[in-house]
């Protein structure tokens, strides 16, 4: 049994993954070790993803003001500041948020993509089956990002 959620992470963290639903959402927003957490993976150059009910914790906290972020609908209240999208998946700089369960694989499309590469995502897309045109067509698998208010895909060919 480790003392602390923090004993043994060392500096090499690339992504922080905060799963929704509830009641887990709120016990990670309650974990006492959740903002030493959040502040080290920043700290080292990682990203912080969340999806469902879970950037609630990241909102609360302020990660997510003058951002663009999505939520599970209801708890839009808990992103003090945020620009809410209507979009299910968005990256705004090193936050990524997802609407919930239903935008699971586009999440970790938007995370692939992030992490390794378009090419990465786009084998793992289609070795899956996992149909998105949009991601085709628009030659990326980058997800969209906020930039001055609107929403856009940013370009990279495949």
């Amino acid at each position: 049994m480790t003392d602390s959620l923090l004993d043994g992470i060392g500096d090499d963290i690339e992504l922080l993954f905060l799963p929704g639903g509830m009641p887990g959402a709120a016990s990670l927003d309650a974990l006492p070790e959740m903002d030493a957490l959040i502040e080290k993976t920043l700290r080292v150059g990682g990203r912080v993803s969340a999806i469902c009910a879970a950037p609630m914790v990241l909102g609360k906290r302020g990660y997510l003001r003058g951002r663009c972020a999505v939520c599970y609908p209801g708890f839009e209240k808990f992103l003090a500041g945020a620009r809410l999208s209507k979009e299910r998946v968005v990256t705004d700089g090193v936050f990524t948020t997802a609407v919930g369960m239903g935008a699971a694989g586009e999440l970790g499309l938007a995370l692939l993509s992030l992490l390794r590469g378009t090419s990465a995502a786009k084998r793992v897309a289609e070795s899956a089956f996992i149909a998105r045109p949009d991601f085709y067509e628009s030659e990326t698998l980058t997800p969209p990002c906020c930039e001055d208010g609107e929403l856009k895909f940013e370009r990279e060919k495949i």
